[in-house]
């Protein structure tokens, strides 16, 4: 099945959000657990996936989209975000969030975070990072962001089929074989290498490792996964789907629409 890129499918699932513009000069505020993994809003930061800060004063001039970058760029529109000493990249920055990439060069451990705004710094703010945090993305009511096999968005007007192969988009799934460089963007398929213990599970119950065709990153995006999965012929009706990466489990609650 074709890997594709997806950016406009995340934008529709609300990843990048509207911003106001900062009335004051004051330096960018957070606390530890305003940095999350942008797919699930949980403090569970692992390297190369997507990541948002919500905090205030991290922007002062409305809003900006990184883009048209070989590699996802250090600083946007005079923001920074440093792991320690080591810059990620800057996806899009408002007064009250900033997307972000985690370096890939990271490694499980603590470390601080802070982002410096026009030579203005937040204070150093103690987090932690380990191997995985998948987390699939899905709009605000919980569907997942998902596409039939030939691409189309699967949603409530356009459901699954039992048996169907479908694709489902994430972050947080680890290492890949290539591994990415760093804040590079991904330019072919590249599984992720706790494949052996890979699980996706509908309504609780695990699919066959048979019908998983793939899990890794998605080319022309940076920290974005997919998993093209064989729905099971005796899936039921809008099911509840979760994904495990290195016995880390994905959020509750994420749906796919299925018509039985």
């Amino acid at each position: 099945m074709p890997i594709r890129p997806i950016a406009p499918l995340l934008a529709a699932c609300g990843l990048l959000l509207a911003a106001t513009v900062a009335a004051d000069g004051q330096a960018p505020s957070f606390v530890a657990a305003g940095v999350v993994n942008a797919a699930t809003g949980d403090a569970i930061l692992a390297p190369y996936t997507i990541c948002t800060i919500y905090g205030t004063s991290l922007y002062l001039n409305g809003s900006a989209v990184a883009s048209g970058h070989v590699d996802i760029p250090n600083s946007l529109a005079g923001v920074s975000v440093l792991l320690g000493m080591v810059p990620a990249g800057v996806l899009y920055v408002s007064e009250n969030q900033i997307n972000f990439l985690m370096p890939n060069l990271l490694t499980p451990g603590s470390l601080t975070i802070r982002v410096v705004r026009d030579r203005l710094s937040s204070p150093a703010i103690p987090i932690a990072i380990q191997e995985t945090s998948p987390g699939l993305f899905a709009s605000a009511d919980g569907v997942a962001a998902a596409t039939h096999g030939d691409g189309r968005p699967l949603t409530t007007d356009s459901p699954a089929l039992p048996g169907e192969i479908i694709v489902l988009y994430a972050t947080g799934f680890g290492r890949t074989v290539p591994d990415p460089v760093n804040l590079s963007i991904a330019t072919a398929a590249a599984p992720i290498v706790h494949m052996g213990d890979f699980q996706i599970a509908f309504d609780g119950v695990p699919v066959d490792f048979a019908r998983i065709g793939y899990a890794g990153l998605t080319p022309g995006n940076a920290g974005l996964y997919q998993v093209n999965v064989q729905l099971p012929d005796d899936v039921g009706e809008n099911p509840e789907v979760r994904v495990s990466v290195a016995g880390v489990v994905s959020r509750a609650g994420i749906r796919i629409p299925v018509r039985p």
